[in-house]
């Protein structure tokens, strides 16, 4: 019966104890870490340092500056393609082990008169997971990876089928950066990432722009960038460099970092995601990203190369995001 009823009066005494470590002012690093951010921008012989280094970090390379933002204007005549998946997991209460994976997808069209709306879904009930080499295994991590390999692979199908290729876009719930798949064991990697790889291939191949949207971003690749220069800066920025080495940047995400000079209705500049991981990607398919602000939140927008590299082809994935 211990879990029956809480202790409120407990409860908020073990929250006093932590209080300092839960809400801590950081206004002051972020102060800190945009003034250096502004000077780094300009200093053309860092971007350099950045390309030819081999840093501690996972640190991004860019187009352009470092400060570059570009307005969106959000597109009246559109086709969107947006594709999520859900799934209940294994009830490990139950002698048999099945789960349920659910493909949605919203398939809207924009048009100057009219719009249509189409929505669907398709459920799998999967019975286990079977290796190559014939071991059975059954767990979340399992149930999370198939989920995202029928999201790629319903937005293959939409490359083979969709006819309004120039003025459309697939948009799915999350990363193309397949970075849970480092913590995997090898034989995960080598059954998903392939896979994974395979579909925005295809997908490129039948030339469809498809896009991951990532709400709330957590990311850190631009405050590494910082990182990095606090180790390589050049003697011009050591006064900032020094008053940043007395602050705390580990509680710092991009998204207080850019939040500065990234005004509503505008996107980043696009960065190349750089890794081992990222090395492992097809090269036209490798990820790229940008963060764009709705006016509402700021988000991170992970592309694959061909878009990230065609400037006519960011952009209309920008309008059609912001239009969303």
């Amino acid at each position: 019966m211990s879990g029956y009823m809480l202790h409120r009066l407990q409860l908020l005494q073990e929250l006093e104890r932590i209080a300092d470590s839960l809400f801590i002012d950081s206004s002051d690093t972020c102060a800190h870490m945009r003034s250096f951010w502004s000077l780094l921008s300009t200093d053309m012989s860092f971007k350099q340092n950045v390309l030819h280094a081999y840093p501690r970090w996972q640190i991004p390379f860019w187009q352009g500056s470092l400060n570059d933002v570009f307005l969106v204007k959000p597109i009246s005549t559109y086709e969107l393609i947006g594709i999520d998946g859900s799934q209940i997991y294994p009830d490990r209460h139950h002698p048999i082990s099945c789960f349920l994976i659910n493909m949605g997808v919203a398939h809207i069209t924009y048009g100057l008169d009219h719009s249509v709306v189409n929505f669907s879904s398709t459920p799998h009930i999967l019975q286990g997971f079977t290796y190559e080499d014939g071991t059975y295994e059954v767990s979340r991590t399992v149930v999370n990876c198939l989920r995202q390999e029928l999201e790629l692979f319903t937005a293959v199908t939409y490359a083979q089928q969709e006819t309004n290729k120039k003025d459309s876009l697939v948009l799915v719930d999350g990363s193309l950066i397949f970075w849970h798949l480092q913590s995997s064991d090898v034989r995960m990697f080598e059954r998903f990432f392939p896979s994974y790889v395979h579909s925005l291939e295809q997908i490129r191949e039948g030339e469809l722009a498809v896009a991951g949207y990532i709400s709330s971003p957590k990311g850190k690749d631009l405050v590494n960038v910082i990182r990095f220069a606090l180790e390589e800066c050049p003697d011009k920025l050591k006064n900032i460099s020094a008053a940043m080495k007395n602050t705390d940047i580990d509680r710092i995400v991009d998204t207080a970092l850019i939040s500065a000079f990234l005004p509503p209705f505008h996107r980043s500049t696009v960065f190349q995601y750089r890794s081992s991981l990222a090395d492992q990607y097809a090269r036209l398919s490798a990820p790229y990203f940008f963060y764009l602000n709705t006016g509402i939140e700021i988000a991170r927008i992970e592309v694959p190369a061909w878009i990230a590299q065609e400037q006519l082809i960011i952009e209309k994935v920008s309008d059609f995001i912001m239009d969303q």
